[in-house]
């Protein structure tokens, strides 16, 4: 765990960021691994939210900025898949 625990109020800003184009695809899947394997503490949310950003997660991690056609893994995520995972995170996060 880092020195600074994250806060849900800074991952939703951080997603926020990204849904308004403010940081790039790469930045936004870097940042929120960093933050959710070594900066949050999970407990402290609910089971609906930890569901919806733990998806974020598993969508973040199978990341791939290389064009489609040149991936080797077919399961790789691209920018647009990222953007829907981040969005429906996003929902859960408000409501």
């Amino acid at each position: 765990m880092s020195e600074k625990e994250i806060t849900l109020g800074e991952i939703e800003n951080l997603i926020e960021r990204f849904q308004q184009h403010a940081i790039s695809t790469q930045e936004f899947c870097a940042s929120f691994e960093q933050i959710w394997n070594f900066e949050f503490d999970k407990k402290s949310i609910s089971n609906a939210v930890f569901g919806s950003l733990d998806f974020l997660f598993d969508e973040v991690a199978l990341f791939c900025p290389l064009p489609r056609e040149q991936w080797e893994y077919p399961k790789y995520r691209d920018e647009t898949e990222i953007r829907a995972a981040a969005a429906k995170a996003l929902l859960s996060m408000t409501r």
